[in-house]
């Protein structure tokens, strides 16, 4: 059990210069006794440092004596070192406190999306009747002189209860903060933190704030995005499967002109072969060479062939 008593420590050494009233010189000895207050059994701090010859034989006391037989310092430096625990942990801590304070106002003065805001509701609506009601405010976006931020739809009459939802991941619930986007200048953020209406100032460090995850990760991009036809190229296969050559000419050509290698072989095709327009070597050989040029295997062997029939290479 821990509580504070007095405590004290005695120091003696034997002198030859002083004689008892019961005429005992051989056992007279210089006593030092220190008073100190201890914490358990951890010392605090000395109050009180008294001296007397004491004889051995009788217990006889003389005070106010001149001697030089003292307390070593090290044995009352020790008496104070609650003392100096305590101090030491006052100054770490208000350390800390100085840090923590700092490092909140430049988060309120270099806002950013996704920082957080615990507020006094009562005091930042400045309501006439006083409530305890602490929220969550959120920051959604910040420019060189206005920020928006969104409030939660939950209030609690306890701070502790604000960081308890942050623990528990409240925050990326759906509908936890409201939907309407209030601004405010960001001034006027600083004056409010100020005034102790924002009593903290958060950002979240791996989208987590006191464990509890703020924010949901963004989805990773896929390895591998799939295949994304051309949709006038589709339209241009399915209507010259129909034998609608025409219509699959023109969407062939709008494929072909924005670049889909499958278009552009498909529409050399029709001008290879004639169908849906006029026949014209030409303009089949330019849309293949377009075609191959993105790695169209098919187009390549189209295009040999071509040559081959001693169309211009």
């Amino acid at each position: 059990m821990f509580f504070f008593t007095s405590q004290q420590q005695y120091f003696k050494s034997p002198v030859s210069t002083v004689v008892c009233e019961c005429q005992n010189k051989v056992n007279m000895q210089a006593v030092s006794r220190l008073d100190y207050v201890s914490f358990g059994i951890i010392p605090f701090f000395a109050y009180r440092i008294t001296r007397c010859y004491e004889c051995a034989t009788c217990g006889h006391q003389q005070d106010n004596i001149q001697s030089d037989k003292f307390i070593p310092c090290y044995q009352i430096a020790t008496k104070f070192v609650g003392l100096m625990i305590l101090v030491t942990a006052m100054l770490l801590f208000y350390l800390q406190y100085q840090y923590d304070k700092n490092l909140q106002k430049s988060i309120v003065e270099t806002p950013q999306v996704n920082d957080f805001y615990l507020i006094d509701y009562s005091l930042f609506r400045q309501e006439s009747y006083y409530q305890k009601q602490f929220m969550v405010v959120k920051v959604i976006a910040a420019d060189s002189s206005h920020i928006a931020v969104q409030l939660a739809n939950y209030r609690y009459q306890r701070k502790n209860q604000v960081i308890k939802a942050i623990k528990l991941d409240n925050l990326i619930k759906p509908y936890y903060f409201s939907k309407e986007i209030e601004q405010l200048k960001r001034f006027r953020v600083a004056e409010l933190f100020e005034q102790g209406v924002i009593y903290q100032a958060l950002r979240a460090e791996g989208l987590t704030l006191f464990g509890g995850i703020v924010e949901m990760p963004s989805r990773p991009e896929p390895l591998y995005k799939g295949f994304k036809p051309n949709k006038a190229n589709q339209d241009g296969v399915y209507f010259y499967q129909q034998g609608l050559f025409a219509d699959a000419f023109e969407k062939f050509t709008v494929a072909a002109e924005q670049g889909d290698m499958y278009g552009q072989a498909n529409l050399a095709a029709l001008y290879r072969d004639g169908e849906g327009v006029q026949a014209d070597f030409a303009k089949a050989f330019f849309w293949y060479q377009h075609a191959a040029k993105q790695g169209h295997k098919q187009a390549r062997i189209e295009l040999n062939q071509l040559c081959s029939n001693q169309v211009q290479c």
